[in-house]
């Protein structure tokens, strides 16, 4: 029988490793090419400013999860107290902040989109200089 404790806790894993390295990864991305970009100054920071937001609240989640996991092991040892409640709020902290990182991703992503669109007007088929 599948232990779906293991399961969920393989998939919280997977779902913050992913915030991590799509925030992350797209910060050094742009990092990589800013010479290329100076014109773009702008879009660059604040879409940087966001996918460290989503850095940040990516490991959030990790703090969260593992806060949430010892409430539930402090309710197994002692079985009494609103530890499961605390639990439970901490694992929607958790959600939350995974939500969030995913949105800051998009946000820092559709900024520098606008940017692109505003530093090459016009240019929707050629290839960016």
């Amino acid at each position: 029988m599948a232990d779906y404790r293991e399961i969920s806790q393989d998939y919280a894993q997977g779902g913050i490793k992913a915030v991590v390295l799509l925030n992350g990864g797209a910060s050094v991305a742009v990092l990589s090419q800013i010479s290329k970009l100076p014109m773009m100054a702008a879009s660059i920071a604040w879409a940087m400013a966001f996918w460290d937001i989503g850095l940040v609240a990516g490991a959030l989640t990790w703090l969260f999860g593992f806060m949430s996991a010892r409430y539930v092991d402090k309710h197994e040892r002692e079985g009494i107290g609103g530890h499961l409640d605390a639990s439970n709020k901490l694992m929607n902290a958790g959600l939350v902040a995974i939500v969030i990182s995913l949105l800051l991703f998009v946000a820092g992503g559709a900024i520098l989109g606008i940017g692109f669109s505003e530093a090459y007007p016009g240019n929707t088929h050629a290839a960016i200089p």
